[in-house]
């Protein structure tokens, strides 16, 4: 009877424990769709918030811009490259969706094409030297890193020096 008892003992374990596996995987899937679904949110908020000379796919400089309307300009680009600079730091510790990734990517390369932008890259790219892994992925490229990080890093695309 003591040996029925102890594999029972080992049989509860074991499901307890595969329980426990499998509620951490659920739980990690729901904290990645709550973060998708939060950061889906924080750009949309950005985009309605922010002046047209950012939106608009023109090919206004920076430096074309009424006083007013370019700190108005670079104060949305700074909370815009912040929350990039969020992304860029869970995407490379593998926290968020590979889907959102490339979604949140295609997004700044396509933002980072249009002259307005470049130059407020240019002009507050000096408050994100201290994020040196950032910075380097914006200005000039990442370096070879392993397979297991997001897409850009495998493979070393530049962003903010498209001409590059």
């Amino acid at each position: 009877m003591d040996g029925l008892a102890t594999w029972a003992a080992l049989a509860i374990a074991a499901c307890g424990f595969g329980g426990t596996i499998w509620a951490i995987l659920v739980n990690r899937q729901a904290l990645q769709t709550q973060n998708t679904m939060m950061f889906f949110e924080r750009y949309s908020r950005f985009d309605e918030a922010a002046p047209p000379e950012l939106i608009n796919h023109g090919e206004q400089l920076l430096a074309e811009l009424a006083p007013e309307t370019r700190q108005q300009v670079l104060a949305s680009a700074r909370a815009y490259f912040n929350l990039c600079g969020e992304e860029y730091a869970l995407g490379t510790k593998n926290r968020i969706d590979q889907d959102f990734w490339q979604i949140w990517l295609d997004s700044l390369k396509n933002r980072m094409t249009q002259p307005v932008w470049q130059d407020c890259w240019r002009e507050l790219e000096a408050g994100y030297r201290a994020q040196t892994d950032f910075w380097d992925f914006m200005w000039m490229g990442t370096p070879d890193l392993p397979d297991n990080g997001p897409p850009h890093l495998r493979h070393g695309e530049l962003v903010a020096n498209p001409a590059s």
